[in-house]
């Protein structure tokens, strides 16, 4: 990126669709242009995207504002505490 500094392009933003292997889009030391999806405030990681990079000029800022959009899914924080009886405090079905 310049400066020194480096990001990482997700195998899922390499292009449109699925793709199974990395070495069939880019190979190691490959420039590849990409864009700047956002940079995490607290770790200084610079998340970036080929496919939304390849998109008509048109198409980059849809793309991007739902790219930035917080991922569902995974437990990584994001969700609320764990709602069941595994903590032992609701009523589960079981209990008497």
């Amino acid at each position: 990126l310049g400066g020194g500094q480096e990001g990482m392009c997700h195998i899922s933003e390499l292009e449109e669709g699925r793709t199974e292997d990395v070495e069939s889009v880019c190979k190691e030391g490959d420039a590849i242009d990409v864009i700047v999806v956002n940079v995490d405030e607290r770790s200084g990681k610079v998340r970036l995207s080929r496919r939304i990079a390849m998109m008509a000029e048109d198409e980059v800022e849809e793309a991007m504002a739902a790219a930035q959009k917080p991922q569902g899914g995974g437990r990584g924080g994001r969700g609320g505490p764990r709602r069941d009886d595994r903590r032992g405090g609701g009523r589960g079905r079981d209990r008497r």
